[in-house]
């Protein structure tokens, strides 16, 4: 398989190669060229590259908040199904001590609960 055979069928490798490309057009587009490696000293490269590092530094910081804040905000969403999936489960219980299921289970059941931030025992 040649490399742009592998690059078709990689999703991954696909997405970089566009990526490339756009950026290679916007650079024209802006420059009238592309890169040209010695139009800056090595340090100046290495001054433009911490530059680049540091945006995405603040990139993936954002990233981070948003997708912490949707995570914890889904996660208690989760537990509130669960406390209320939890109090639905207690009232069976609840219903069946006075039936045929032995007590010692039921309150096992109902500590569990308790002990998960479920409603207490009685």
């Amino acid at each position: 398989m040649d490399i742009q055979s592998e690059i078709n069928s990689n999703h991954v490798l696909s997405q970089v190669q566009e990526l490339l490309i756009n950026q290679t057009e916007k650079g024209i587009e802006k420059y009238g060229r592309t890169v040209r490696p010695s139009e800056l000293s090595t340090a100046e490269w290495l001054d433009h590259a911490s530059e680049e590092i540091i945006d995405l530094l603040v990139y993936l910081q954002v990233l981070k908040i948003k997708t912490g804040t949707n995570y914890l905000s889904s996660l208690l969403a989760e537990n509130k199904q669960l406390c209320k999936v939890l109090g639905d489960i207690r009232k069976v219980c609840l219903d069946a001590k006075e039936s045929y299921v032995e007590e010692s289970v039921i309150d096992s059941i109902l500590e569990i609960i308790s002990m998960a931030g479920g409603e207490s025992n009685e």
